[in-house]
This record gives C-alpha cells, sequence and structure tokens, in this order.
C-alpha cells in the first residue's frame, strides 16, 4: 500500500480502511454502518444518528429521522476538519475555521437553534451533544459563543470562560476547558453539573452527558459529577473519555474511556450489560449517544483530526497541551519545540509548569508514529499575560442618586495583585481595593471606568461601562 501524507493544514491522501463499530440502541438504526464508513478519523453520535468524518474531509451519515434532516449532510460539505452531534441536528468545522449546521431540533418551547451565528469565524473547536438545546463554538482567540436556547442562563457565558481550549455541550448546561486546565461550567444545575468540584484541576478534556459531565486529568484518571455514575475503579490511564453512554431517561449516564494501549474501559448501569466484541489494543477513537457507543478501530498511518488550538496562560501558572492521533496501534508520540524534541516528552499530553515570559511565542508539535509511518500536528502556540482578571459587572446602569459598585470577578496568576481603579483613563484617588463603590451617583460620573491589576510580572486593565 502506497500512502502519502502531510501535515494537517496540507492535502491528504491516505488510503485507510478503519472500521466502525457502534452498539447499543437501534431504534433508528444506528448501529447499522454503512459499508461506505471507511477512511474514517473521527465519529460523533446524537439522540439517534451517527456521523463520521472521512480522512478527505467529507462527512457521512445514518440513523435518525428523514424528517428532521441530521442525516442530510449538506452537498457542499467539505474540508471538514471536526463533527459533533445534537438530538437531530449536525454541525462540521471546516478547515477555514466556518461552521456547517444541518438537522432539526425538536419542538421544546424554546426558540430552535436556528442558524450559525453571524460572528462564527475563525472557529478552532465546537460542540453539542444528545438532548443538547444549543450549540457552542471555539474561537481561535480562546473566546466561547454558546447560541440556541436562551434559558438558564446558556448565553451568559462566565467572564472566566477565556482562554479556552475545548468546549462541550450537556442537555442544558456548558463546559469549558481552559489552556491551564481548569473547567468552567454554566447553565442548569438541577443535579449539580455546573457545581465544579476543586478537585478538577490538570484537566486536559472534557465530556458532557444530559445532566453530567466526565473530566480527563493529566496523569489519566478521570474525575465525574452530576448525574453521572461515579467509576470505583478501572479508569486509569485514560487517554479520551465520552459520555452520556447508556443515559436512562434522566437518570445517571456512564463513561466510556479509551486507554493508551488501544482498550476499552466502561461504567455501566444496566440500559447495555457488556462491550461489543472489538479489536483487543486497536481502538483508536470513541465516541457516544443518547444510548449508543462507537469505536473506530485503528489502521493505517497516523492522522491527527481537529485543529490545533493556541495555548493562554497566567506567568508563573501551567499550561496543558494534548492531541490524540488516529491509525493502526500501538501508537508512539514525541512531543517537540521549536522543531526540537523535548526529552521525556512521549505521552498525548505535555504539562509545561511554571511558564515563563520568555516561553511566550514557543510553539509546540506532536509528532505520532506507528509501525506504517508518522504525522506531525499543526503547532500550538504558548502565549503568556501577567495575569488575568475581569469585572463584574461589565456594564451598569442605575439612576441620578443612587449607588455603583464595580468588583472584581475573579483573579488569575501570581500574587500578591494590587488594584487602582480608573474613571476616563485617570487614577482616582484611594481606589486602591478589589472593588469601588460609588455613591450618589451623578450625570458626570457616567462614563468608562478601568481598573488596573498589578503583580510581579507587569500590569493588566480591564475596562466596565
Amino acid at each position: 500500500m502506497l500512502v502519502f501524507f502531510l501535515c494537517w493544514f496540507c492535502t491528504l491522501l491516505v488510503c485507510r480502511a478503519d472500521p466502525v463499530i457502534v452498539w447499543g440502541s437501534n431504534s433508528s438504526g444506528q448501529t447499522n454502518v454503512p459499508a461506505s464508513a471507511t477512511n474514517i478519523i473521527a465519529l460523533a453520535a446524537g439522540d439517534s444518528h451517527c456521523l463520521a468524518l472521512r480522512v478527505d474531509g467529507t462527512v457521512m451519515a445514518w440513523g435518525g429521522s428523514p424528517a428532521l434532516g441530521q442525516t442530510n449532510v449538506p452537498s457542499n460539505l467539505t474540508n471538514a476538519v471536526s463533527i459533533a452531534a445534537g438530538s437531530a441536528h449536525s454541525l462540521a468545522l471546516r478547515r477555514d475555521g466556518t461552521v456547517v449546521l444541518w438537522g432539526k431540533l425538536p419542538p421544546v418551547g424554546n426558540p430552535l437553534l436556528g442558524a450559525v451565528p453571524a460572528d462564527a469565524t475563525n472557529i478552532t473547536g465546537l460542540a453539542l451533544g444528545p438532548g443538547a438545546q444549543h450549540g457552542l463554538i471555539l474561537r481561535s482567540d480562546g473566546t466561547v459563543e454558546d447560541w440556541g436556547n436562551p434559558n438558564y442562563g446558556l448565553t451568559n457565558i462566565p467572564s472566566m470562560a477565556r482562554n479556552v481550549v475545548a468546549v462541550a455541550a450537556g442537555s442544558y448546561h456548558a463546559l469549558a476547558l481552559r489552556a491551564d486546565g481548569k473547567v468552567v461550567a454554566w447553565g442548569d444545575n438541577s443535579y449539580t453539573q455546573t457545581n465544579v468540584p476543586a478537585s478538577a484541576t490538570n484537566i486536559v478534556a472534557i465530556a458532557t452527558g444530559f445532566y453530567g459531565n466526565a473530566a480527563l486529568r493529566a496523569d489519566g484518571t478521570a474525575l465525574v459529577w452530576g448525574s453521572v455514575y461515579s467509576p470505583s475503579s478501572g479508569l486509569t490511564n485514560i487517554v479520551d473519555l465520552t459520555c452520556p453512554f447508556n443515559f436512562q431517561g434522566g437518570t445517571a449516564a456512564s463513561v466510556l474511556g479509551m486507554r493508551r494501549d488501544g482498550t476499552l474501559m466502561e461504567y455501566q448501569v444496566a440500559l447495555q450489560t457488556a462491550l461489543p466484541p472489538y479489536p483487543t489494543n486497536n481502538v483508536t477513537s470513541i465516541a457516544a449517544g443518547s444510548g449508543d457507543g462507537l469505536m473506530l478501530v485503528g489502521s493505517g498511518p497516523p492522522i491527527f483530526p481537529g485543529m490545533p488550538v493556541n495555548r493562554t496562560v497566567a506567568t508563573g501558572l501551567r499550561a496543558y497541551f494534548r492531541a490524540l492521533a488516529v491509525g493502526a496501534m500501538p501508537m508512539s508520540y514525541q512531543w517537540n519545540c521549536n522543531g526540537t524534541n523535548l526529552p521525556g516528552a512521549t505521552n498525548s499530553v505535555l504539562v509545561l509548569t511554571n511558564v515563563q515570559p520568555v516561553q511566550a511565542g514557543n510553539y509546540y508539535s506532536l509528532i505520532a508514529s506507528n509501525a506504517l509511518g508518522m504525522a506531525t500536528n499543526g503547532a500550538m502556540i504558548l502565549n503568556e499575560v501577567p495575569m488575568e482578571f475581569a469585572i463584574q459587572p461589565q456594564a451598569l446602569s442605575t439612576v441620578i442618586g443612587a449607588t455603583a459598585k464595580f468588583t472584581i470577578a475573579y483573579t488569575n496568576g501570581v500574587g500578591p495583585f494590587t488594584c487602582q481603579w480608573q474613571f476616563s483613563n485617570t487614577n482616582l484617588p484611594g481606589a486602591t481595593n478589589s472593588s469601588l463603590l460609588l455613591t450618589n451617583v451623578q450625570l458626570n460620573q457616567a462614563g468608562i471606568y478601568s481598573l488596573v491589576v498589578s503583580n510581579s510580572y507587569g500590569s493588566v486593565i480591564n475596562n466596565a461601562a
């Protein structure tokens, strides 16, 4: 077999025969994988349909309902690099950073998801999920947009959801993973799914169920919260995970994990009692729908799906890089910085501790290799800022004679921090606390208020209106 491979942003011509295995509910033919499901590099599943991304950038779909159109892949969809599936709709991310949406949301008494937002450009990541009545997109600058259902606070993105590297969409809640390994959650909290545990640190991947979450730590262990069954053991040496596999009518979901050696681990509920037969040590990618598990059996040389995402962290903190290749197992990895191999960096995750200004602008790449070839993912640039913070509220309206208060919503970085409030770019005498209280406000006090926060690495200024 003759194989040609160029880096992710170049033309790909790779001969593959990756079989797709789907098990679980077959209410709409989800487990009837089409014979044409070859040359696959990524999978996604919704309530009753499945998506597969081919190596040539085309997308195929099966299952679902013809009336809803979630499997009617647009004929002009080419150059796709990522896919996501929701209740009865689907998303694809093109290599040029634009997003394609098709299918419909079932009537739920809320406005339909509708079209992709007009400002959805320079996108590097996206998320839907089974039951999800909203969509998430991640921009190249690390900001997030949540659109569709206006309820549950879904469209009110928390100020800390910045420098984001991955997003995940639950039924009525959302998760964002930051470059420093922290997780931000918002939306419905009926099952405490947005109460991010204090132990959710060093996180490198996230997944959402209907009402629960799973997160992967850099050490290969898993953390779950919300309406998800908690694994008692077994979720170790994990390189990827997904849920809400085995969802049952609003109750707890379970987690499907993929180990570095290509084997699977499922912490399951009663809907399915066993994993299907699969080629041991050769699973290279996983996904999950409302009642289905999906796996991709590895074959061929390595390929990196998706888009590279840059990392931005505050000085003195950690930065987490992660990438996974698909292909025949076993798979070997080697990270490099600016083209030079990093000693001992041979996992799918790279952790940089105590990031310093001198490291800003470095680019990090991952080389994957197996018996059939090698591939390099797109370079990910490390950006450094002295610290980060946000003002709450960002904009405030009040009446003459009332009281107005601005305060720091959060700070992230290495303290101690000093503060200086400004009005119209002029320091306010004595205004050096973390909050600013204005009493008996007058018309001449309307305008732009700013806060300058400093530490030993520099200063950052943010505005409020």
